[in-house]
């Protein structure tokens, strides 16, 4: 294969540890047979948290799994880390510890595992987040209950570097009617506008994907990251009609910690300029829909957007601004999506550190979620006022 082409998070929720047997118990090896899950979890210089993910797996309720490990030439002890960890587990069969002799990335380490892999069912988790304890069983028994899905996605809750649960925006779900939860629409990348507007960056770790679907679409793209995900799941949905169903329920925690490739301030015009590079690929694709068109410039602010809000809950208000200053200066960029995901932002990053905290109360919190939609207000009055008068779309905003 080749690249051608539940419930929320309870605020008491105790730490996850191999000494906590109330976070999901081993289940015996000699359990009924049942589709093999293949787990790919690539890791490079995390020792300080691998051995709580792959501890993750192995406390899966749902047995019949194999688990590639891919040290992706880590230059700490990390490999250490990882075959300690197995001998601890009895060197269990269904783990693969492989080592690349350089670092090749995190598409790179996903393919070598990839082309290793046995299971009917393709599973993915980053050697830094956790999976619930169901995880497996809750995405398995949703593809098996639905056999029009071709992969199915969860919810995710956030922890810091000790495990602890984060206070964030959990608004990609809400109340259901009769009780529980369900997805937030709004977050549900179900449409050609959702699925090229949305980052996808949290989608891997909580997506179980059916073999047919890497025989169909092929490997990741290796020359990308950090927009490697959002280009395959471009690549998966648009170009390749596979069908993405929705599992209302947590089924792992993303970690926020320093040390987070998406959190390295180094990198981040890297990181950009290639978001911005998959981006220009995907908007001058000959087979993408002419609808998707009409959200280049949504697109291109949401990815400012979020660059700038990680950015933001890692302490860095100036470099928010840096990134919202590029945004305005993207001549890919209107002014009407400027206001609508940036603007907020900019506001935020130039309030004090101490205003800024309170200003995260769930309260307080709803009168940015109506500055957010001052910006969407003037896009969504945009496109009635073309339907209204049937005509060209009235002109946009003009940035100087």
């Amino acid at each position: 294969m080749s690249f051608a082409e539940a419930s929320l998070w309870k605020e008491t929720s105790p730490r996850y540890t191999e000494s906590n047997p109330s976070l999901g118990a081993v289940c015996p090896k000699d359990a009924p047979q049942s589709p093999l899950i293949s787990v790919i979890m690539p890791t490079f210089n995390l020792h300080r948290y691998t051995a709580d993910a792959l501890e993750s797996v192995y406390r899966q309720t749902y047995p019949h799994w194999e688990l590639l490990v891919v040290d992706d030439g880590s230059t700490d002890h990390t490999l250490s880390v990882v075959r300690r960890w197995h001998a601890r587990r009895q060197n269990d069969p269904r783990v693969k510890v492989i080592s690349t002799p350089y670092n090749v990335g995190i598409a790179g380490a996903r393919n070598t595992a990839l082309r290793l892999a046995e299971g009917q069912y393709i599973a993915f988790l980053d050697a830094d987040d956790l999976y619930e304890p169901d995880a497996l069983e809750k995405l398995l028994t949703a593809l098996q209950q639905h056999p029009q899905w071709d992969m199915v996605h969860g919810h995710y809750t956030t922890i810091d570097s000790a495990n602890y649960p984060l206070e964030r925006d959990q608004s990609v779900v809400v109340p259901a009617n009769g009780g529980g939860w369900q997805w937030n629409e709004r977050f549900i990348p179900n449409s050609v506008h959702k699925i090229v507007t949305e980052s996808f960056i949290h989608f891997f770790s909580a997506t179980l994907m059916r073999r047919s679907v890497l025989e169909t679409v092929g490997l990741q793209n290796e020359t990308l990251p950090p927009a490697e995900d959002f280009e395959y799941f471009c690549r998966m949905l648009l170009f390749h009609g596979q069908t993405l169903g929705y599992l209302p329920t947590p089924v792992y925690r993303y970690r926020i910690h320093t040390a987070s490739a998406t959190k390295d301030p180094r990198r981040l015009q890297n990181n950009i300029q290639r978001c911005r590079l998959v981006r220009r690929w995907l908007f001058a694709h000959p087979q993408l829909p002419s609808e998707a068109l009409g959200y280049e410039s949504e697109s291109y602010a949401r990815m400012y957007g979020y660059w700038g809000r990680e950015r933001l809950l890692d302490g860095n208000p100036e470099l928010t601004l840096n990134v919202m200053a590029q945004a305005w200066q993207d001549p890919q960029v209107k002014a009407k999506d400027w206001l609508a995901h940036c603007l907020p932002l900019t506001i935020r990053a130039c309030l004090p550190a101490a205003l800024e905290f309170n200003l995260r109360s769930e309260r307080r919190q709803a009168f940015w979620n109506r500055l957010h939609w001052v910006g969407s207000g003037l896009r969504a009055l945009e496109r009635w006022l073309q339907t209204l008068l049937s005509t060209p779309a009235t002109p946009s905003l003009q940035k100087a």
